[in-house]
C-alpha cells in the first residue's frame, strides 16, 4: 500500500537535475537495513506533490487546507537536502524529477538516524507529540522539545463526538448490477462508546430501496440510474469514554476461540512467530509482563513508517517485517497479536478512527485479554515519535490504554469490507487534509481512477 499524501492541483516549482539521482555513499552504507527495497513504477509523484507531502507532516498543521508558500518553501529546502543525501527518483516524461512517497515519508526517519538531519526531530516527531497529548489538555507549543508528565493525563472523562463519514464509489470499478450496495462504517457500541445515534445524509430516503445496519455496518440499495453519483453519507453522534471499561470474567468461549485462532489475515502463528515468542517470553507466565517483553522488542526492532504489503513473504508475511526493519501500525499491531496469541493470551486487531478533529485519522492496534481488566488496548503510536530502542515515555503513551477513538472492525468477524467493488491489484492511496477533517482516495495506479474516495469529519460537542 502507497501513501500518497497529495493534492491534485500542482504549482510550479523549480526544477531539480534531471535523470535518476546518484546513490549516496552514506545512504547505500548506513541505511540499506533500515531502507525499502524500490517498487518499479511507482516513483510518479512530483515535485509539488511531495511539498504538500511534507507539509502534512510538518508541525504547522494548523495551517490553512492549502498550504502557505512559505511553508512550500521552507519544505522545498527540506526535499533539496533529501535529494543531496541520496533520496532516489526518476526522470518523468516532462523531464522533471518522479519520486516514492513511500520512500520520501521513510527517508525522513533514515535521514534523522543516518544523517542526523533536524526535519525529524523538528516538524514530524513534535507534530506527533503534540496530537497525542492534545486530548489531555497538554498541547502547548512550550512542550514540544520536553518530556512532559504522562502520569498527570492518566485518565480522560466522557466527551460528545460527531463523526461525519461520507463515501463515493468509481462507477468504473463497480460490478454492473441493476442495484448497488454501498456500505459505511459504524462505530461499535461497548462500555468505551455509547448513546449512539446514526443519521443517513446521503442518498436521500426517496433513492434508498432498502437499508440496513449491523454492527459496525450500514448498508443501503439504490438504484444506480436514480441517483447522481454513488455516494453513502452519515453522521454519528455518541460518548467516548475510553477509561469506561466493564470487564466481563470469564472470557466468552467464542471470543476466546477467535482471539487465539493460529491463523488470521496477517496473524499467523507459524513456526517462526512461535519460536520468537518463546525466545522474548522465556519462563515468563503473567500476560501483562509478556504483552512487556514483546512490546520493547518490537519497538527496538522496527521503524515506523510506510510499507507495501507486495514486499512481505505471502506464506510468512509478519516476520518479514523485522527483516525489513518497516512496519505500519497495522503491520506491528498484527504481530503483536501473533506473539500473543503464539503464548495462548487471547488477543485481537482492531481499528477505527482516533477521534483527533485536527487530524481525525484512522488507525489499527491491538487488544489483549487480561486476567481482572478484560480487553486491554495496546497502540504502538508512540514508536513513531521516539527513536527505536529509546527508553522514552513517549513509547509507552499508549501501552494499556489509549485516547478518545472510534472503533469500527474487531476482527475477524466485525469488519466493514468494499461490497460490490473490483480493487485493481496495483493500487496507491491518496490522503489529503480538507477543511474540518481528511479526505482519502483509493486509487489505480495504472491510469489514476479514483475506486472510492473517503471524507471524515470529526467535531467535539462537549
Amino acid at each position: 500500500m502507497v501513501l500518497h499524501l497529495s493534492n491534485p492541483s500542482e504549482m510550479n516549482c523549480a526544477a531539480v537535475p534531471p535523470g535518476p539521482s546518484p546513490a549516496c555513499a552514506a545512504w547505500a552504507t548506513a541505511a540499506a537495513p533500515r531502507g525499502l527495497p524500490s517498487v518499479p513504477g511507482m516513483r510518479t509523484a512530483t515535485v509539488a506533490t511531495c511539498l504538500r507531502n511534507l507539509a502534512l507532516l510538518s508541525n504547522r498543521v494548523d495551517a490553512e487546507h492549502e498550504p502557505p508558500a512559505e511553508l512550500l518553501a521552507a519544505m522545498r529546502v527540506v526535499l533539496d537536502r533529501f535529494i543531496q543525501a541520496g533520496l532516489p527518483y526518476d526522470t518523468g516524461s516532462d523531464g522533471g524529477p518522479r519520486f516514492d512517497l513511500v520512500e520520501l515519508r521513510n527517508f525522513i526517519n533514515v535521514a534523522d538516524l543516518c544523517f542526523d538531519d533536524p526535519f525529524w526531530r523538528q516538524h514530524a516527531m513534535p507534530l506527533g507529540r503534540r496530537l497525542m497529548l492534545e486530548p489531555f489538555g497538554q498541547h502547548g507549543s512550550a512542550r514540544y522539545a520536553e518530556e512532559p508528565d504522562l502520569g498527570a493525563a492518566a485518565t480522560l472523562g466522557p466527551r460528545r463526538f460527531r463523526l461525519a463519514l461520507s463515501r463515493t464509489y468509481g462507477v468504473d470499478y463497480f460490478k454492473r448490477m441493476q442495484h448497488c450496495r454501498l456500505r459505511l462504517p459504524v462505530p461499535l457500541e461497548d462500555s468505551t462508546l455509547y448513546d449512539l445515534s446514526v443519521r443517513l445524509l446521503t442518498p436521500t430516503a426517496a433513492e434508498v430501496i432498502r437499508s440496513s445496519r449491523t454492527p459496525g455496518r450500514f448498508d443501503v440499495l439504490i438504484d444506480p440510474a436514480r441517483v447522481s453519483d454513488l455516494t453513502v453519507a452519515a453522521s454519528f453522534e455518541f460518548v467516548a469514554d475510553p477509561d469506561r471499561i466493564v470487564i466481563v470474567e470469564p472470557l466468552l468461549e467464542r471470543e476466546a476461540a477467535l482471539a487465539l485462532a493460529p491463523s488470521e489475515g496477517l496473524i499467523r502463528s507459524t513456526l517462526a512467530v512461535r519460536e520468537l515468542a518463546d525466545q522474548l517470553a522465556g519462563g515468563e507466565t503473567d500476560a501483562m509482563a509478556t504483552v512487556r517483553a514483546f512490546w520493547d522488542y518490537l519497538h527496538a526492532r522496527l521503524n515506523i513508517g510506510a510499507l507495501r504489503y507486495s514486499q512481505l513473504d505471502r506464506e510468512d508475511p509478519l516476520p518479514s517485517i523485522l527483516r525489513i526493519g518497516w512496519a505500519d501500525c497495522q503491520l506491528t499491531s498484527a504481530l503483536l497479536v501473533a506473539l500473543c496469541r503464539a503464548r495462548r493470551i487471547p488477543a485481537r486487531l482492531v481499528s477505527g478512527f482516533i477521534l483527533q478533529p485536527v487530524l481525525p485519522a484512522f488507525h489499527f492496534w491491538s487488544e489483549v485479554w487480561i486476567a481482572g481488566r478484560g480487553w486491554v488496548p495496546f497502540d504502538p503510536l508512540g514508536f513513531s515519535v521516539t527513536r527505536p530502542g529509546e527508553a522514552s515515555a513517549w513509547r509507552d503513551i499508549f501501552f494499556g490504554r489509549i485516547d478518545y477513538r472510534a472503533r469500527m472492525e474487531c476482527l475477524p468477524h466485525l469488519f466493514t469490507g468494499l461490497p460490490g467493488v473490483q480493487v485493481p491489484s496495483c493500487w496507491h492511496l491518496n490522503v489529503e487534509r480538507m477543511e474540518g477533517g481528511i479526505r482519502s482516495r483509493l486509487e489505480d495506479s495504472s491510469c489514476g481512477a479514483v475506486v472510492f474516495s473517503q471524507e471524515v469529519r470529526c467535531q467535539r460537542l462537549q
